[in-house]
């Protein structure tokens, strides 16, 4: 009697003890209601007062242990199945006979619940054959007389086109047509206002559901937090949160090492400014003792070579940069390229420059290292031939 009467108000919270044997269908029970004192049962799982809004299973203790695992980012949002190898270690059977539910985390670590898969199977069985009971959908439609939005699920709606008092809107027939939703048994209608409310015979009729009018909609007193947090989207980011602050103690090695080797540039471009520096005082020194008359100095090296160049001339020595030792460097290295290669050759204040015709790049190439091996500096000049033909035109010099 008691149960056809909980029955017949309809359970609004159910809450079973499981026997710790789970070949027995025997359990106990509490019934909370709004208004009322717990209403304590016992028997068989086909006396349970179904259906319930909410239904709890409480486990016996020995058939639940917990474990504290550290995971990599994203393992817990994985199928328990693989959840079980997390703590294959520490359980007494095969991974793939438990069950691995994620609870939280505390102190970095994942905090995991473990249970026999077949005592958990055995008790859905037995709640499913018990009969919870064919559960209505009803949707809800938010309706200010032309359009408004249709509650098909918990965290699920859609926006309606427009209709009237006598005619649903066409989304709301295609929606009931679809698959993509349960197919409610009624559809309750909330009008902003008495004068929108439509015609629910009219409408029951053209959808072919039952079609009830509720209370007034007010977006004022719709009742908060039923809804996602939009805040709730960026959770698939949450694995990666934390490396910001793993990666600070590298990242402050780096910037550290950055700074040791900019410090150090600096002091080493400095040291080697002022050996110039203080190598080309002595140049100029030497060279102002050598030359006395000398009136500027204003590149060392090149005076000091061409005052040489002088000194030998005045005693019938020929010099490096002279026509004749220049021509004997320039024909040992032409002797790689092919006959007729040399279109024109001129000799001018220590440099000589060469007109190439018809050269492959290559071989110019390995003519230039070979004049750069005798001891000379090659300049590439422009090319001032119109025609076609592939030239190329050399300046060799001494230091």
């Amino acid at each position: 009697m008691a149960r056809r009467a909980l029955a017949a108000r309809h359970v609004k919270h159910l809450r079973i003890l499981a026997a710790p044997d789970g070949r027995t269908n025997h359990c106990r029970w509490v019934v909370f209601e709004t208004g009322r004192a717990p209403l304590p049962g016992e028997g068989r799982t086909a006396d349970l007062p179904l259906p319930a809004d909410r239904v709890e299973l409480v486990l016996p203790a020995p058939s639940v242990s917990f474990a504290r695992v550290k995971l990599p980012p994203g393992a817990v949002r994985t199928d328990g199945r693989l959840l079980a190898f997390a703590v294959e270690d520490r359980m007494l059977g095969e991974p793939e006979e438990q069950r691995v539910i994620h609870l939280g985390a505390r102190d970095g670590q994942e905090i995991l619940a473990v249970l026999d898969r077949e005592y958990l199977r055995h008790w859905e069985g037995l709640l499913a054959g018990a009969g919870p009971g064919r559960v209505e959908v009803t949707w809800t439609l938010a309706w200010n007389g032309k359009d408004g939005f249709l509650r098909t699920g918990p965290i699920e709606g859609v926006a309606t086109d427009t209709g009237t008092a006598e005619t649903p809107p066409l989304s709301l027939m295609l929606a009931l047509r679809g698959t993509e939703y349960a197919r409610p048994a009624s559809i309750r209608v909330l009008p902003s206002a008495l004068e929108a409310a439509p015609d629910a015979a009219a409408w029951a009729r053209a959808l072919g559901v039952p079609v009830e009018i509720g209370e007034r909609w007010d977006w004022r007193r719709a009742a908060g937090d039923t809804g996602p947090s939009l805040l709730r989207f960026g959770s698939r980011w949450r694995a990666y949160a934390g490396i910001g602050n793993r990666l600070k103690p590298a990242m402050w090695i780096v910037l550290i090492a950055l700074a040791v080797h900019g410090v150090a540039l600096g002091v080493d471009w400095v040291r080697l400014a002022r050996e110039q520096r203080d190598l080309r005082l002595r140049l100029e020194t030497r060279f102002r003792a050598l030359f006395p008359e000398a009136v500027a100095v204003a590149d060392p090296v090149l005076q000091m070579r061409r005052k040489l160049a002088e000194a030998r001339h005045a005693g019938g020595q020929a010099d490096d940069s002279d026509f004749r030792p220049m021509l004997d460097k320039v024909a040992r290295a032409l002797a790689i390229l092919p006959a007729g290669s040399l279109r024109t050759l001129s000799y001018e204040g220590g440099r000589v420059r060469l007109g190439m015709s018809g050269t492959d790049p290559t071989l110019l190439r390995t003519f230039t290292t070979r004049l750069e091996q005798a001891g000379l500096v090659v300049d590439r000049l422009p090319d001032t031939n119109a025609s076609g033909t592939r030239q190329a035109a050399l300046s060799a010099r001494v230091p």
